[in-house]
């Protein structure tokens, strides 16, 4: 019989939310890696959603209680209790920003340049 005390033993629901306000929920191990639920979501993307599906796991990024979420990290970094379900904000990007970043012009000093 599992443990269930340990947080590598109990399961959590995800609440993954859109912006055009579709959800969906997944349940995950709490100490599961937030670039490991990335490449889940990823490879099972749902049908039934309205936005097209990333080009690849680095266009999704995770926002929770208003910040990004690094990859590194588990589900059981962003609870507040052990039994509360975590809404997650799923943002998809057209372009990975990196790219953008590179692609930005030099400033210069002098206006005229």
């Amino acid at each position: 019989m599992e443990d269930l005390s340990q947080p590598e033993n109990r399961k959590i629901d995800v609440e993954f939310l859109l912006y055009t306000n579709e959800r969906k929920t997944h349940s995950y191990p709490m100490d599961t890696r937030m670039d490991e639920i990335k490449q889940s979501i990823y490879e099972k993307w749902p049908a039934e959603w309205s936005i097209q599906p990333p080009l690849t796991k680095e266009h999704i990024r995770f926002i929770s209680r208003g910040h990004y979420i690094e990859p590194q990290s588990t589900l059981h970094d962003h609870m507040n209790t052990p039994t509360e379900k975590v809404c997650i904000h799923l943002l998809v990007f057209d372009k990975i920003q990196k790219e953008q970043k590179t692609k930005q012009k030099k400033r210069r000093f002098c206006f005229l340049c």
